[in-house]
């Protein structure tokens, strides 16, 4: 039942499609994608999807360059044949990938986190040999990028 659930979720969340209404739209995969922009102002404790994430260092400071994207997620449960061995999965939707890029303050003791928290040197080495992937910036108080998640989109 509970593989039955998943499938039906699965099959709903990538069964709509908006139609392509006018010529200002990126393609990524080609599949027509809409275009996105940042938040103007980002807030203390906002979430912030990236991807195309590179470092700058700029007097004595850690900068993220990136782009900004529109992702949803969801929760499935997964399990074998029989029904044993649940779990719980993440599953991420690209809605879209901005064109421009945005850059933030990386705070010196961010918590980088993968499936579990890993060093900050792994994230480091991540950005060196995967650019394109997509992450999770959630931002402190002081507006600086205080956590890193990468999404495990398959």
């Amino acid at each position: 039942m509970k593989t039955i659930t998943s499938i039906i979720l699965i099959m709903m969340l990538f069964s709509c499609h908006k139609k392509q209404t006018d010529g200002n739209q990126n393609t990524l995969n080609n599949n027509f994608q809409e275009a996105c922009t940042c938040e103007e102002a980002m807030k203390t404790d906002s979430v912030i999807f990236a991807t195309h994430v590179r470092l700058e260092k700029k007097a004595n400071q850690n900068i993220l360059v990136f782009r900004c994207a529109s992702v949803v997620t969801g929760t499935a449960s997964v399990s074998n044949i029989n029904g044993n061995d649940a779990y719980c999965e993440a599953i991420y939707d690209i809605q879209c990938t901005s064109s421009a890029g945005k850059s933030l303050e990386l705070s010196s003791g961010f918590k980088y986190f993968t499936d579990e928290m890993k060093s900050q040197s792994l994230f480091f080495e991540d950005l060196k040999s995967h650019g394109n992937n997509y992450f999770e910036f959630e931002l402190g108080r002081d507006r600086k990028i205080s956590s890193i998640s990468k999404l495990n989109i398959k």
